[in-house]
Order: C-alpha cells, then structure tokens, then sequence
C-alpha cells in the first residue's frame, strides 16, 4: 500500500471519531437536560423522603452527564486541534 492511500486512509478513521465523540457529546447532553427536567419535576411534587431522595439522585445523574458532554465537547476539540496540528506538520514536510 502507498504512503499516500494510509495517510488518506488515517484521516478518513480521525473523520468517524471525531463524528463519534460528537454524537456522543450531544447524546450525554440530552441525558443530562432530561434528567435535569426529571428532578425539577420530581423535588416539586415530592411528598415522602423517598422521592426528595429520588430527586437528588436523578440531580447527580444529572451533573454527572453534563459535565461528561463538556468533557467530550473538549476532548473533540483537542482532537481536532492536534490533527490539524498534524496535518500542516506533513504538508511543511512534503510528506504527503
């Protein structure tokens, strides 16, 4: 196989992963927007301790998906950065 076919080949593969860590940025983030909803609702209409506890528990999920979606959101970012990084380093090089 040429350099050229792998190099092509490996841009193609960065291309699906940084689709997938996206997708999967905006996935945790509807979880955590329900889930947010799901505790508003549930700490409004709570009657018994049970149901507070309930409610503070769907809140942590809540948090935790959210900053899970950042999480992904920035290491997105920082994939991209270092490919573009990356790619300009071939192209000074004439390695492509």
């Amino acid at each position: 196989m040429s350099r050229r076919f792998l190099l092509i080949f490996g841009f193609v593969q960065a291309e699906v992963l940084i689709k997938a860590q996206q997708e999967i940025c905006e996935i945790t983030g509807e979880i955590g927007l329900t889930f947010t909803k799901i505790s508003k609702f549930e700490s409004e209409e709570a009657v018994f301790n049970t149901q507070r506890t309930h409610a503070a528990d769907a809140k942590r999920i809540a948090t935790a998906a959210v900053k899970a979606s950042r999480f992904y959101q920035e290491s997105n970012a920082q994939t991209i950065k270092h490919l573009v990084l990356y790619t300009l380093t071939l192209l000074s090089s004439g390695t492509c």
